[in-house]
């Protein structure tokens, strides 16, 4: 069964599965709300509230942005709508000190408590870019205890603040023009509450917390991220950014748990924005799917039950299912000049049995669908126009 949510002007630009698998959600810049669907595609409720929020419906409500009026669960506090912690004990807010269209303006990080309405500042030193957008918002650790603040300013030395929430001390975490560009930010682990950072020389620091771990992966260059499963650390081929001015096609991956370099494919992944897909690990050892290879018209598949790596040809913006026994991807077949259609394929990892799954056709979008799967590997959401990789 096919269920078409968006179409036309009126397309999803992101969205996802609950982690819970009962629904899932898209955000709808046609109708500039999030909306909640059932796995049939019904509606289940829209919001333009909070995407933390969603699995459990609104919680802040703030009516007029420049009043800092809120109110949460149903409770007034003075503070504006912000980013949750997991499980939503806490939430992240800005106070302007200097207005946001003012360059190198100050603003401030505050942490409210929700079950004591106490309000802690986390940081007063942010600096506005003046008026731009594309920054990474603030994120908050696994746990919730800890807290990497970006501010918006992207010069040579914009900084990344760290904030322990049981502690109140905040420090800065990293320093540099890509520690909050968005898909080349600072980024924690999906699993404990560390995070990478750029490091020495242009290396990748792994900072694992509260036991003050911390690890130079000097064969991991920055920007570098966590693969979904957080087992490990890899830097995808292709970015180029001011700190790497000579993009490099080869993607390393190091041990999380060791810091230890295991391989280094010569590819770049199927990385997106804000989606870790490209490399991830397996019950049998790690995997990768490599996009642009020499040699190979699509994706190259690299998994430990293959003999050999295979190309797939035509393949584009693969992803593995969450066993990683499976890979949906698109294959876009050309109608006439002005017209793109993309056909989705899973394929079967080991037997390399392939089949379609649906197609689309959306006039002159080249971009690869983004593919998301069900955490159970039931459903698969497409979204295309996909937003651009890096």
């Amino acid at each position: 069964m096919v269920a078409v949510l968006y179409e036309r002007d009126r397309y999803a630009t992101t969205g996802g599965f609950e982690p819970n698998g009962a629904s899932l959600w898209a955000w709808a810049p046609g109708d500039e709300v999030f909306v909640r669907y059932a796995l049939d595609g019904t509606e289940i409720e829209r919001t333009v509230d909070y995407l933390e929020t969603l699995s459990s419906g609104p919680r802040c409500s703030q009516p007029d942005p420049a009043v800092l009026e809120a109110t949460i669960d149903g409770r007034e506090y003075p503070v504006a709508c912000g980013t949750f912690s997991a499980g939503g004990a806490r939430m992240v807010y800005h106070v302007d000190i200097d207005p946001a269209g003012v360059a190198l303006g100050r603003y401030e990080a505050w942490v409210l408590d929700l079950a004591s309405g106490e309000r802690t500042l986390a940081t007063d030193q942010l600096r506005h870019c003046g008026g731009c957008g594309g920054r990474v918002g603030p994120a908050w650790s696994p746990s919730g205890r800890y807290l990497l603040i970006g501010e918006t300013y992207a010069g040579p030395d914009s900084r990344m603040y760290l904030s322990d929430t049981v502690t109140g001390e905040t420090r800065v975490a990293a320093e540099g023009q890509t520690v909050g560009g968005i898909g080349v930010n600072v980024r924690w682990s999906p699993v404990e509450d560390a995070f990478v950072a750029p490091g020495p020389g242009g290396s990748t620091v792994l900072e694992r917390l509260p036991a003050g771990e911390r690890m130079v992966l000097p064969e991991v260059p920055w920007p570098a991220r966590f693969d979904a499963t957080g087992r490990l650390v890899y830097s995808p081929g292709g970015l180029w950014t001011a700190d790497r001015p000579e993009a490099s096609l080869e993607t390393p991956a190091a041990d999380a748990r060791t810091g230890e370099t295991f391989a280094s494919w010569e590819g770049t992944p199927a990385s997106w924005l804000f989606a870790e897909r490209g490399v991830t690990w397996t019950t049998e050892g790690p995997a990768a799917l490599m996009e642009r290879v020499d040699g190979c018209d699509g994706t190259m598949l690299h998994h430990p039950v293959l003999d050999a790596p295979r190309c797939v040809e035509g393949a584009q913006g693969a992803a593995f299912s969450e066993d990683t026994a499976r890979v949906a991807y698109g294959r876009e077949k050309i109608e006439d000049v002005g017209t793109a259609r993309w056909e989705i394929v899973v394929e079967n990892v080991a037997s390399g049995d392939a089949r379609s799954v649906g197609e689309y056709s959306l006039g002159r979008h080249w971009e690869p669908p983004l593919i998301r799967w069900h955490p159970d590997g039931t459903h698969l959401l497409v979204l295309w126009p996909g937003p651009s990789g890096i």
